[in-house]
């Protein structure tokens, strides 16, 4: 027999049996004998001594019903059919955020697309300009050369060009100098020409009255 109280759902409240007692759900093994229909009292009264003890024997259970009302069911199902209600328009709004979502997102991608493609367009034309940079440094090397040879010609030119302007100014102060001499000398070779002609003029006069009476031939020269 259990040394402890049991606890034991009846009619949505518990009986409670004090621990020394032989009595089980209202009925007392001393009085009644085994195969005894006398009821032991009020209240539920098992098939014989042995059912008893089986009850009596049975693992502690303790069940509580709680007290349900009509009106609170029905309050509960009109909170229940609300928040349904609010959770199917939660979810109609959801699938239309999430179709601007979809839509933004195809946006996007159209977007980042071309921003790809340009990207890329900007690649090529870095790479376009990088080899015209590269030329264009081979090509500054070639007139950097360019450039120090016509410097050196210039320094060449300009040496020149001042021999040149020292060349002339001596001409400049002797000039006029030089030109005096020079017509001088021309008008005295003249002269001497001149004296030379007549002297050969001179000289066939003579002949001319040496010749034989026949040769007519003129050997007079001309003096201008």
């Amino acid at each position: 027999m259990s040394t402890q109280n049991q606890t034991l759902p009846i009619e949505n409240s518990s009986l409670v049996l004090p621990t020394p007692s032989l009595q089980v759900i209202g009925y007392d093994i001393a009085s009644h004998p085994p195969n005894c229909t006398e009821p032991a009292g009020p209240g539920l009264v098992p098939e014989s001594p042995k059912d008893a003890l089986k009850v009596d024997n049975a693992p502690e259970e303790q069940v509580n019903v709680p007290e349900v009302q009509g009106n609170t069911l029905d309050a509960e199902d009109m909170t229940l059919d609300a928040e349904d209600m609010t959770l199917e328009e939660e979810n109609s709004a959801l699938t239309a955020d999430v179709k601007t979502l979809e839509v933004e997102v195809a946006d996007l991608k159209f977007h980042n697309k071309n921003l790809v493609d340009l990207n890329n367009h900007l690649n090529r034309e870095h790479e376009s300009l990088k080899s015209k940079l590269e030329f264009a440094e081979l090509d500054r090397g070639y007139w950097e050369a360019r450039a120090g040879s016509y410097h050196r010609l210039n320094s060449v030119l300009e040496k020149n060009s001042r021999h040149l302007d020292a060349i002339a100014k001596t001409l400049d102060s002797g000039k006029t100098e030089t030109i005096h001499q020079l017509k001088a000398q021309l008008e005295a070779e003249h002269n001497r020409g001149k004296y030379l002609m007549q002297k050969v003029n001179e000289l066939h006069h003579l002949l001319d009255i040496t010749r034989a009476p026949h040769d007519k031939r003129n050997r007079t020269v001309n003096l201008e």
